[in-house]
Parts: structure tokens; C-alpha cells; sequence
């Protein structure tokens, strides 16, 4: 179980292809510091994974990118590990933020989980096929060439992520979750094992509570690994997870908080872990200096392909952490995109979803280019057309677009490289669904969490607010708790008075940002030259809103200037 891989399969239509793919993949490891291991696929293809450890891998067995697969129809015969031929024949639904590679002499496979964030991605051109945890991947095997589209730019500013099956690397789709990829002589086979509608069958409004209750309880205790990390603050999500746990008696636990002495989060996770009789870490910040924050941010858009803010602090983790829990995919039955619209019934047309959507996100993008707002509208409009199709109509698609985009495509960029699993706790299908199927009133006031918890730990149980608390506009504000993004948002979209002096310590950094980010043709084309002289003089004047965007932006810039170097790489060089 690891984050800290790439896996990879490829298909060439000619066997004289074999050698190009060879130096593709020799090229990809270079790029990212790693070794790559992998086997010939019949005559034309090919499969392995590229470490970043530098460990060689071996393909007897299937390998794991992400935490431990976990089937929601386990095998009769009490396997706890699904076998390659399993995996390549049966019809494995595979629950969690996971990917698996299986690799046998005349054919391989990928399968991928259904539920958290996206782990399979795929290219196609006339030379090869390929598919991939990671977009950069995809694209370089199968067109030897891997850019940013600066086209999806102004989408992934407006929401934090690219949706549909666009991404932030040209050629490279995102495949649904679900998804098994198989490739042998003969061709390619793609098979939907979990198709979006079952995925989000109503359940009973009635039932929808104690069965999410049953289906987080039953998911935990096959998913978890022996002695976890559980990422705390005091938010509704981890006091929920955190009680789940215990419940399960899962005592050796350990909780942990990012930040620093007197951050509200730090004191509220330290609280919660001291209540649950949980040990609890605090994980200290590492403030970079001008030349650490260019080469962390170089390290990590290799990672994370440019889908989140850059900025010039490190996230240091706890040692020897077989995995860590998170409360994130609570918020699909916490009506993320529309508590604030208060709706007197779940009765809603797709034209005031996606007017919604649009209220939240479009001002991120005031100033810019019409087209770039027309662009974002019209993937509004596709996210929400994709979304009713899995059966589930009014307010409740807004809460299938959470789960199937903003969960699988934005939490995607937030996974850290990082040699352990993390355990996204309500993000499978089971659970996703029955939060989709309660009742309004319950979606739109914590009902399902506050209700878990009067039954479990009234102790926990924090005051009712008088109003549903409001989305303030703020990036920082739209990230949801106890995933380490909302810090990475904290620390990036601070108060001047939390940064100004920091940044006065990093000149140099700065003026990237301010040049070489705002001024980037990159950006000036999609979004226009006003957008980015705006939000450059915002920034410069301290702004935390500009500060944020403009560090948004640093994202594909940087993945940009990165992936020069891919196409300068020679294998052995």
C-alpha cells in the first residue's frame, strides 16, 4: 500500500513500437527521481510501475497505488487479497481511494476503485495507447509529449479542479471510477464493474441514516490498517470518524493535526483526541526559504501534476504510518454546494443547479476573458448533465457532482507522495449514497453526523448553530475539514499579518509569483491580460483572496516549466 508510485500500462499497434515505449519509460523515471520495473505484454504492450524511492518492484503480484484494495462484495472464500486472475476475470468493485495493476505474460490489467479520488487516467494516438495513475504519465507513453492545456486553466482556478474527463494535461481523460482497463495482443477492453447509477441508488429516505451509519462502520473495519493515523480538528467529519473508530475498537489509533501552537484547528484536534482517549501528535509546519520553496514546488508538481496551490511550506507527516483516516466525501450528504441557497424542497432544474454552482465559483474568475467564464459554464452544465444521470434528480445531483467531481478530480491533486495509504472515510459508494438519499432537512444541517453522534458520543456533541452556518468566499473557507489541504489552504490564503513578513523573507519567490506566474502566457491567453494584471497588484498588496488565486496559478506554471525538463531528459543521460 503506497502513494508513493506511478503505475502504468501501454499498448503499441506494431511490436516495432516496443523500443519507443521502452525510452518513454525510462524518460518518465528519470523525470521523476524514480526507477521504473516493468514487463512486456505479449508482442505490443506493456506494464509496470515507477517508484520514487528508487526500490525495484517486482510484478509477481498485483501492486497497489493507494491504500489496500478493498472489495464491497468480499469473496466467499474469505481472500484478503484479490488474486491477478480475480482481478482480470471477476467483476471486482473495488471501494476505495485505490488502483491496482495486474500483470500476467499475454495480458495486464487496471482496475480501478470507485469511489474517492481518481486514479486511472488514459491517452490515445496513432503510435500507442496508455493508461495511468497520472495524466503526465498517459500522455507521455502515448504521444511522447506531455503540456498543460491552457484551456483548462480557468476551470481549475474557478473550482479547484479540472472536472468531466478533462484534466490539466492535453490528451490525457480522466476514466470514471469503476473502471477496469485490460490490454492484450488482441486490443484493449474497457469494463464499467460499477456503473454510476448503481453507485448512487437511493436507499429508502427512511433508511438512508442507519444505513450510511452501517456502511461506514462496515467500510472502516475492511479498509483500515492495523495502528492509523487519523488526521483531527475539531470539525463535524473527524468527530464522527474518530467515534467510528473506537466503536470498532480500533484503540490504537493515533490522532494528528497539522499547524502550530494556538491555530484553532491544532487546539481542536488535540481536544477531540484527548476525549476519545487517542494519543495525539502535533505535526510541526516547515517554512521554506526562497531556494527549498522552488525545489519542493518543482518535487511536488511532478506528484501532483499542478492541481494545487504552490506555496513555500512543507507539510512534514508522523513517522512509520501504515495509513492515515481522513474525514473527506462526509460532505455529500452536508449539502457542500447548496446550504447556503436554503431550499424549501429537494425540487430543483438543472438551470438553478447549475446557476449554483456558478454564484460559488465565477467571481474567482472576475475579469477575465468571456470566453474563459463561457468555458466554465458550459462545464457547469456537463458536470450537472453527467450527474442526473445517475437517477438522482433535484438538489440531491448537486451532491453526486460533489462526490463524482469535486471528491474524485479535486482531492485527486490534494494526495500526497507519500509511502502510505490515506483512507478517505465516507468516500465509497455505499456510504456516498445513503448521505445522498436523506432527507433535505438532514442534508442541509449535519443531520446524519449530529445525529451519529447523540447516539454515540453526546459528549462530542457540539452546540446546534441557530442558522446553517454560511460559505464565506474564500478558497480556504470552500475546503472542507480535516483533510491536509484545508491547511495547505490556511497557509496560503492567510491574513497578511500570518504571512507579510514571511514573505518579505522570500523575495525571490514572490517575484515568481508576481512575474513569472501572472505574467505567464499561460494564463494571459485563456484568461486575459486584465485578470492577471488585477489579481497580480492584488497580491502584491497583500489580498488573501488574490494571494490564494495567484498561488492557484503557480500550479500549472510550475507543471508547465517541469515538464520541459521531460522532454529534455534522455534515459541514461
Amino acid at each position: 500500500m503506497s502513494l508513493d508510485r506511478c503505475l502504468f500500462m501501454a499498448r503499441t499497434p506494431r511490436a516495432a513500437g516496443r523500443e519507443e515505449l521502452r525510452e518513454r519509460i525510462e524518460r518518465l523515471a528519470r523525470w521523476h527521481g524514480g526507477r521504473a520495473s516493468w514487463a512486456w505484454v505479449g508482442e505490443c504492450g506493456v506494464a509496470g510501475v515507477v517508484r520514487y524511492d528508487g526500490r525495484e518492484e517486482s510484478l509477481a503480484e498485483p501492486l497497489v497505488f493507494g491504500e489496500e484494495p478493498s472489495l464491497a462484495e468480499p469473496p466467499a472464500s474469505g481472500e484478503a487479497r484479490a488474486s491477478a486472475a480475480a482481478l482480470l476475470d471477476g467483476t471486482p468493485r473495488l471501494e476505495g481511494a485505490t488502483a491496482v495493476l495486474a500483470v500476467e505474460p499475454s495480458r495486464a490489467g487496471i482496475v480501478a476503485g470507485a469511489s474517492g479520488p481518481g486514479t486511472l487516467f488514459e491517452a490515445s494516438s496513432g503510435a500507442a495507447d496508455a493508461w495511468s495513475t497520472h495524466a503526465v504519465a498517459a500522455a507521455w507513453l502515448a504521444h511522447g509529449r506531455a503540456r498543460v492545456d491552457t484551456k483548462a486553466i480557468p476551470e481549475q482556478l474557478a473550482a479547484e479542479f479540472v472536472g468531466g474527463a478533462r484534466t490539466l494535461v492535453e490528451g490525457a481523460r480522466a476514466l470514471p471510477g469503476g473502471i477496469r482497463v485490460t490490454v492484450a495482443d488482441s486490443g484493449a477492453r474497457l469494463d464499467d464493474l460499477w456503473p454510476l447509477a448503481d453507485r448512487w441508488a437511493p436507499v429508502p429516505e427512511e433508511d438512508a441514516a442507519a444505513h450510511a451509519e452501517r456502511a461506514l462502520l462496515e467500510s472502516l473495519e475492511r479498509r483500515v490498517p492495523g495502528r492509523p493515523h487519523v488526521s483531527l480538528t475539531a470539525g463535524l467529519d473527524s468527530r464522527v470518524v474518530g467515534v467510528a473508530l473506537r466503536e470498532l475498537g480500533i484503540g490504537d489509533a493515533h490522532g494528528f493535526t497539522w499547524g502550530e501552537d494556538g491555530w484553532e484547528d491544532v487546539r481542536g484536534g488535540r481536544d477531540l483526541a484527548e476525549r476519545l482517549g487517542m494519543p495525539h501528535s502535533l505535526v510541526a509546519i516547515e517554512w521554506l526559504s526562497d531556494d527549498g520553496a522552488f525545489a519542493e514546488v518543482g518535487r511536488q508538481v511532478r506528484w501532483n501534476e499542478g492541481a494545487i496551490q504552490v506555496g513555500f511550506a512543507r507539510l512534514r507527516w508522523p513517522a512509520a504510518m501504515p495509513g492515515f483516516v481522513t474525514g473527506a466525501g462526509g460532505e455529500v450528504g452536508r449539502a457542500f454546494y447548496y446550504r447556503d441557497s436554503r431550499p424549501p424542497s429537494d425540487e430543483a432544474s438543472a438551470e438553478e443547479l447549475v446557476a449554483v454552482l456558478a454564484r460559488l465559483l465565477e467571481p474567482r474568475l472576475a475579469g477575465a476573458r468571456g470566453e474563459a467564464v463561457e468555458a466554465l459554464r458550459a462545464s457547469l452544465n456537463g458536470w450537472v448533465d453527467a450527474a442526473a444521470a445517475a437517477g438522482r434528480p433535484g438538489w440531491r445531483t448537486l451532491d453526486v457532482v460533489y462526490g463524482e467531481q469535486r471528491v474524485r478530480r479535486w482531492l485527486r491533486g490534494m494526495l500526497p507522495r507519500l509511502d502510505a495509504p490515506m483512507i478517505p472515510a465516507f468516500a465509497t459508494p455505499e456510504i456516498g449514497r445513503a448521505l445522498a438519499s436523506l432527507p433535505l432537512a438532514d442534508r442541509v444541517s449535519d443531520g446524519f453526523h449530529r445525529g451519529y453522534l447523540e447516539r454515540h458520543a453526546p459528549e462530542l456533541l457540539p452546540p446546534r448553530p441557530a442558522e446553517p452556518e454560511p460559505r464565506r468566499a474564500g478558497l480556504a473557507e470552500l475546503l472542507r475539514r480535516g483533510a491536509p489541504d484545508r491547511l495547505r489552504a490556511r497557509l496560503r490564503t492567510a491574513t497578511p499579518s500570518e504571512l507579510g513578513t514571511r514573505w518579505d523573507e522570500r523575495p525571490g519567490f514572490r517575484n515568481w509569483i508576481a512575474e513569472g506566474v501572472l505574467g505567464s502566457p499561460l494564463l494571459t491567453e485563456p484568461l486575459g491580460e486584465r485578470w492577471a494584471r488585477r489579481t497580480r497588484d492584488r497580491f502584491l498588496a497583500g489580498d488573501g483572496q488574490a494571494e490564494a488565486m495567484a498561488l492557484a496559478a503557480g500550479g500549472p506554471v510550475a507543471l508547465a516549466e517541469a515538464l520541459v525538463e521531460l522532454e529534455r531528459t534522455r534515459a541514461g543521460a
